[in-house]
């Protein structure tokens, strides 16, 4: 089996521009709109530029070491900050809300009380409810709990 973490590394490309050059020829891109979001100078690495993913942004730092360009990604925190709080202000405030208002019906009682009741025989794992070793007894089995 492969590593993770050896698989998420991005591949260092060979070249013999210095960083000045190397810096130039992206910043001649960027003007021709193929580098979107280029910064040329970036802290800590050559350049940077856009990498516009899923779920989330990241910036792409561009660094030269000796003859190699090397290439990481770095994600922007703002949009899963932004993304987990408001998970937990719209979404959490409900469930209590939800449960304590289906729990005001009789109806929703008795479908929890007979789920309760049936959900430690569903989970028997010597005896499942429905087997699928052939389409006609898979066909009997399920259809026997029918209320025909």
């Amino acid at each position: 089996m492969s590593n993770p973490q050896a698989d998420s590394q991005l591949p260092t490309v060979p070249t013999s521009l210095t960083g000045d050059e190397v810096r130039s020829r992206l910043n001649a891109m960027s003007k021709r709109g193929k580098l979107p979001g280029f910064e040329p100078e970036e802290p800590g690495a050559l350049c940077s530029v856009a990498a516009h993913g899923t779920p989330f942004d990241s910036k792409l730092l561009i660094r030269i070491d000796g003859g190699d360009l090397s290439f990481e990604c770095e994600m922007n925190r703002l949009m899963p900050c932004i993304f987990a709080v408001l998970l937990v202000v719209t979404v959490w405030p409900g469930l209590p809300l939800t449960s304590t208002f289906l729990t005001s019906f009789d109806w929703y009682n008795s479908i929890m009380a007979s789920i309760g009741m049936l959900a430690p025989m569903a989970l028997r794992p010597d005896k499942p409810l429905v087997t699928a070793t052939s389409p006609k007894r898979h066909t009997a089995v399920s259809t026997k709990f029918l209320p025909l």
